[in-house]
């Protein structure tokens, strides 16, 4: 059974933090999001998915939300031998178990299929994923014996004849289960940092002449953060990977510059993003879309649905949960969420739409408001098709909802408390008293 172990036990000292290296978000989801996904699409089992933390498990069971994932306790920070060997009793002989690191978000699916597969062709024992950098310190060094790798070492421990090694591990494995319950157990902390190192596992491997082979992966796949300066450098690789993507298959993107697009965003044919775009989360975008400039969307917590020949912004701040239809508007200074926006219908200007369905063709005025919270509880709001709501109306949402039905008009200034029945006129405004010569009346 293939099995995966992303260690996270690590403190992170020079991210001169309060919070964990991995919990420090990108693009609104912790680091140590990105290897969980990539190990789960790449087909490993969240049953089969061990995470190794410190003590603080809560933490990091309260920030990654992934059902059936198992976290795993290293009491105390005695190194990646040591992290790893907390899984041990999940572990059985005949399975085979990738073993990663928590800080690189950017190794890819594709990668960990292709590792697996070599792994299971070559019949290896271990399998380490390696680059090649001209400049590779501070990084550990696969050290061969011809072509025949016989151990790994980290840069600190380097001897002098060494350090010209240019083969750098990615700290990424793939390890026959036996190979993890013999070695691990057998591992000494002698080294520079009195730590149990799990690259340890190469050597002892290597003596015993078993089957160790690697895979060349690129750098920018490997990349760990350990900085704040690291954290922003991957950041970037991240947008501009998404932005290559979506430009290949048929999207505009005025300006990469200023636009930053989550790894998880999708977007069909002719979409286009202008500048000051930022999306965290999981968007859906079909095609023809217009979004920008200066549009926030936020699909974090749940996933946000843009179907064709949508407009959004400019000024505009899109949340989680909301799905707006072919055709609709959500433009300037709106904010809409948890929310459906018929096909058809606009949201123009200076609107908050929140916990709302909107039907077709329904036009919202300028300045409307939907009132979805009592204090205690939140209520809808049930717009029926061909509405439309009068500028500056104030929709109050009670138990069980507001419903303003099929072909109804709200008058401008409204405040609406109770359900409008279909093609009816509601007013709920104070009646207009002029006084005339009243600003004469001192005079």
């Amino acid at each position: 059974m293939f099995k995966g172990v992303i260690l996270a036990a690590g403190i992170g000292k020079r991210m001169k933090s309060s919070t964990p290296k991995v919990l420090h978000k990108i693009f609104g989801y912790p680091i140590l999001y990105y290897p969980i996904k990539t190990l789960l699409d790449s087909g490993i089992e969240s049953l089969n998915l061990f995470i190794v933390v410190g003590k603080n498990r809560e933490i990091y069971e309260q920030s990654i939300k992934i059902p059936d994932v198992n976290f795993v306790i290293q009491d105390e920070p005695l190194g990646t031998g040591d992290a790893t060997k907390r899984a041990l009793p999940y572990i059985e002989d005949g399975d085979e178990v990738l073993v990663i690191p928590s800080d690189a978000p950017l190794i890819k699916k594709e990668t960990i299929i292709k590792a697996k597969e070599l792994f299971k062709e070559k019949k290896a024992h271990i399998l380490i994923l390696t680059s090649i950098l001209e400049n590779p310190s501070p990084y550990g060094r696969v050290v061969r014996e011809g072509e025949n790798i016989v151990g790994i070492k980290e840069d600190k421990d380097l001897k002098d004849d060494e350090r010209g090694i240019k083969e750098i591990n990615s700290g990424i494995y793939i390890f026959k289960g036996e190979i993890l319950k013999k070695y691990l157990p057998l591992l000494k902390n002698e080294n520079a940092q009195r730590e149990y190192y799990l690259t340890d596992v190469i050597g002892l491997a290597a003596r015993d002449n078993k089957r160790i082979i690697s895979m060349p992966v690129s750098f920018e796949e490997i990349i760990g953060i350990n900085t704040r300066r690291n954290l922003r450098e991957v950041f970037k690789i991240m947008k501009d990977r998404k932005i290559n993507e979506l430009e290949d298959n048929g999207v505009t993107i005025f300006d990469p510059a200023t636009t930053f697009i989550s790894p998880f965003v999708k977007a069909g044919r002719d979409t286009v993003f202008y500048p000051g775009v930022y999306i965290e989360g999981e968007v859906e975008f079909g095609e023809g879309c217009v979004i920008g400039p200066f549009v926030k969307i936020d699909a974090v917590k749940e996933k946000v649905i843009v179907r064709d020949n949508v407009i959004i912004g400019p000024f505009a701040s899109i949340r989680e949960g909301t799905k707006l239809m072919n055709k609709s508007k959500a433009k300037t200074f709106v904010e809409i969420k948890k929310s459906t926006v018929g096909e058809g219908s606009a949201v123009p200007h200076l609107s908050y739409i929140g916990d709302a369905t909107i039907g077709k063709n329904v036009n919202i005025g300028a300045g409307t408001i939907t009132c979805n919270y009592d204090g205690k509880k939140k209520h809808p709001t049930i717009i029926e098709d061909d509405v439309f709501i009068g500028s500056d109306s104030i929709l109050v949402a009670k138990e069980g909802g507001l419903f303003i039905r099929k072909g109804a008009y709200t008058g401008a200034g409204s405040v609406i408390t109770e359900d409008v029945p279909p093609y009816s006129l509601a007013l709920g405004r104070a009646r207009q008293i002029n006084k005339q010569g009243w600003v004469k009346k001192d005079e």
